[in-house]
């Protein structure tokens, strides 16, 4: 994700504080990403290649990122979790944003796939 972002010309921090978790701690973005001027972006990504329990972090971590772009004033505008890899049982699930009708203020972070968002960065709709 860093290097297509960086070839699409987007200015970039990894492992940054961006804002706040739900619990007050300090939450770290993998990538903090810009393109000019405004506010800057959340990414996260995730890789499951086999059915295992890494879909069920992501919940927290949309929450996590919604509370960071929340308490960051304004800095960041949107959040996005990034899925690869073919062992994910949610993934259609999380990608058509399932967890809007769960969870208030989530729709500030869209779960994409590494493929949505390969094509996002090639034509600057992140």
């Amino acid at each position: 994700m860093v290097s297509t972002l960086r070839d699409a010309g987007y200015n970039l921090q990894t492992n940054v504080v961006v804002g706040r978790s739900p619990d007050g701690s300090q939450f770290r973005a993998k990538i903090a990403a810009s393109y000019g001027e405004g506010p800057a972006l959340i990414l996260s990504g995730h890789s499951q290649r086999r059915r295992g329990t890494t879909e069920n972090k992501i919940p927290w971590e949309a929450i996590s990122i919604s509370s960071a772009i929340d308490s960051s004033k304004d800095r960041y505008s949107r959040g996005y979790i990034v899925l690869a890899g073919s062992g994910w049982t949610l993934k259609d699930f999380f990608v058509r944003g399932g967890l809007e009708q769960y969870m208030k203020g989530v729709d500030l972070v869209k779960i994409i796939t590494l493929d949505d968002f390969m094509e996002r960065v090639q034509t600057r709709t992140l």
